[in-house]
């Protein structure tokens, strides 16, 4: 600012030594001319007389009026925080300061003024200038009004050199700001469309840069978001995949370790658009046609938690992959986005789920887990479905009665082989299914009618207890000693962090607490009865009496619930 200051100074100094006069300045143009004679400062509201007004004008200026409303609401996000990074300033409001410019510009446009907008340049400016505080801002908003008043008369004193000098400051600053500060720090076609920009409003016009701006800034948006990924993860079901937070019985996880490639699950992420999303349409079709490695899918579970909006043409794209599924009869299942929400009415919208014959292929569920847990559950029913089809089917092994008692239904020992299962008819996802039956299934059979380890069986199925719970009822607290064993015999509980948050569900037949009974550690989780439940509880006191009367029956129940706590098949001797 000294150095604005002294611009007048030396150029009166030299006037006054010279001898020229002030009229002199101004018809040599080193001074601004005015109007003669001077009007005054409520000349201008005389010209509000709208029975003079030309309407037919209006329309040509509608391009111009749109241009600069774009342009006030557009600047507010953009210079607002550019000015804060600047000078350091945190917490700044955005919605207070959108609020506050759209107020002072209804009160400008009603009391005849011009547009209001926060300058970047001239904030800048005026800030490095020791405006920095409230009372400056008051001050030149005084000096604003006094100027309003007392109209033009002031410029005339002004040296032309003075306003040039000014701007050309302000102009080597913004281009500073524009094209040599953020170079080599943004995207090589995001500083291609400043410059762009730069180029356009300078040799062509205002408005007519706004719109090459928004165009290269679409095109930006494509090019650049049509790069990335949508699909953050991509999970199977297999052993080390994806796998719901349900604790089963060691045979369902067996089996469904045996199936879990079926089961295909994407994490999306983003805003989906048609960029984006074709990557994800081309890799379902492999799957579920086969011409990509691994079984085939049978499940599809599509993630949209961490999905920010789609598109039309994102929408009508998963359209395309339903179709697609439902004609290779593979369910797809839509998880993380609630019915209601903005991107579950713009999937229903174009037909996604809700009102079409395909819906059968389509399930909702709240999370991803809950629809891992029901692809699961699917999967089981098939199982039990068709486990006793599929065991009369199985061929027995020679010299086993019991198994061939199951197989063809004799007590007896019989050396005749059964029919083998036909594959003859069967899809790829029913000979997996067949596959893991015959993995399953004779161990299952054998479990149930093989004398194993009676002696064992009996005392260790002596000292558990069976007790009753309440639905809600706390069975053990986080952070307690561990007290016992419990076997699931009928209901759900629920293993819980916190108050609502339900980490894992166990299901009848599955074993818990059996690792902290052992090694003595306890669980960071409270266990709950998520229902009416029945359990069988073994203690610690029966343990210990366990390992001193019966090591040898100790060893074998820990051997056991480390063969279940691993998902291994426990090996028998």
């Amino acid at each position: 600012p000294i150095f604005l200051f002294c611009i007048p100074v030396a150029f009166y100094s030299i006037a006054a030594t010279l001898g020229l006069s002030m009229e002199q300045l101004q018809d040599a143009g080193w001074l601004f001319k005015l109007p003669s004679p001077m009007k005054p400062f409520y000349t201008v509201y005389q010209r509000f007389d709208f029975v003079h007004v030309q309407w037919s004008v209006l329309p040509k200026t509608i391009p111009a009026m749109l241009a600069l409303t774009f342009f006030s609401i557009l600047h507010v996000p953009i210079n607002v925080p550019a000015l804060s990074v600047t000078i350091a300033q945190d917490g700044v409001d955005l919605s207070h300061e959108l609020l506050a410019h759209g107020i002072s510009n209804v009160l400008a446009g009603l009391c005849g003024s011009v547009q209001n907008y926060l300058v970047y340049s001239n904030s800048v400016l005026f800030i490095k200038c020791g405006g920095n505080s409230r009372v400056a801002g008051v001050a030149l908003a005084a000096c604003t009004l006094v100027a309003f008043f007392v109209g033009p008369a002031l410029i005339a004193y002004v040296p032309v050199m003075v306003v040039a000098s000014l701007i050309f400051h302000l102009g080597m600053e913004l281009l500073k700001e524009a094209l040599y500060h953020p170079w080599g720090r943004v995207h090589p076609l995001e500083y291609a469309t400043m410059v762009a920009i730069i180029l356009s409003m300078a040799t062509i016009g205002f408005i007519e840069g706004v719109l090459v701006g928004g165009f290269l800034a679409c095109v930006f948006f494509v090019v650049l978001y049509s790069q990335r990924r949508a699909v953050r993860r991509w999970m199977t079901g297999g052993p080390g995949g994806a796998r719901s937070a349900v604790r089963r019985p060691a045979r369902q996880r067996q089996y469904l370790d045996a199936l879990g490639e079926q089961l295909h699950l994407f994490e999306l992420q983003g805003f989906l658009f048609f960029g984006t999303v074709n990557a994800l349409e081309e890799t379902i079709e492999r799957i579920v046609t086969g011409h990509a490695p691994g079984p085939v899918a049978r499940f599809i579970i599509m993630d949209f938690s961490l999905v920010t909006g789609l598109d039309f043409s994102a929408a009508e794209a998963l359209v395309r992959v339903k179709r697609v599924l439902a004609a290779n009869d593979v369910c797809l299942v839509v998880a993380g986005v609630a019915a209601g929400s903005e991107i579950g009415q713009a999937l229903q919208s174009v037909g996604l789920w809700g009102g079409t014959r395909l819906d059968v292929y389509v399930q909702n569920a709240r999370t991803a887990q809950q629809a891992m847990e029901w692809c699961e559950n699917q999967l089981l029913k098939c199982y039990y479905d068709h486990a006793e089809e599929l065991s009369h089917a199985l061929r027995p092994p020679l010299g086993e009665s019991a198994r061939r008692s199951i197989a063809g239904g004799s007590q007896h020992a019989d050396d005749s082989e059964g029919e083998p299962l036909q594959l003859g008819q069967m899809t790829p996802r029913t000979e997996m299914i067949a596959q893991a039956a015959r993995y399953l299934l004779p161990d299952d059979a054998a479990e149930q009618h093989v004398d194993f380890e009676s002696t064992a069986l009996n005392t260790v199925a002596a000292a558990f207890t069976r007790h009753f719970l309440r639905r809600g009822q706390i069975v053990w607290r986080a952070h307690t000693p561990p007290d016992s064993i419990y076997l699931l015999d009928r209901g759900t509980m629920a293993i819980a962090q916190g108050e609502a948050t339900v980490v894992e569900t166990i299901l009848p037949g599955a074993l818990t607490g059996s690792i902290g009974l052992v090694t003595g550690r306890p669980s960071p989780y409270h266990l709950v009865a998520d229902s009416d439940a029945t359990v069988w509880r073994l203690t610690t006191a029966a343990y210990q009496q366990l390992c001193q009367q019966h090591p040898e029956v100790a060893l074998w129940l820990v051997s056991a619930i480390m063969a279940l706590h691993t998902g291994d098949r426990f090996v028998r001797h």
